[in-house]
């Protein structure tokens, strides 16, 4: 089942252009794809939040949280991986 929104013209032409820069076939693919690109950055934000929260109000389980991705780390990343790629997540 299809519908019809109302946009404007320029958010229509913004859209297109920005399916055609991405391999979006349709209108419809490209809003899909900006939603979930969305929604996947208010998620992380969610999380960012959270881990936050712990460090600041539960040190006991952020230390804790700590040493369990350390050892992880070390198991799945070896000597190098995210730890390098990312060092603003390293506390």
């Amino acid at each position: 089942m299809t519908t019809t929104i109302k946009v404007s013209s320029a958010t229509r032409d913004r859209l297109r252009r920005w399916a055609d820069r991405h391999d979006a076939k349709t209108l419809d693919d490209a809003l899909l794809a900006c939603l979930d690109a969305a929604e996947a950055q208010e998620q992380m934000q969610a999380v960012d939040a959270a881990m936050a929260r712990m460090r600041r109000e539960d040190p006991d389980a952020w230390a804790e949280y700590v040493r369990e991705r350390d050892v992880w780390d070390a198991v799945v990343d070896g000597p190098a991986g995210a730890r390098d790629d990312y060092p603003e997540y390293n506390a």
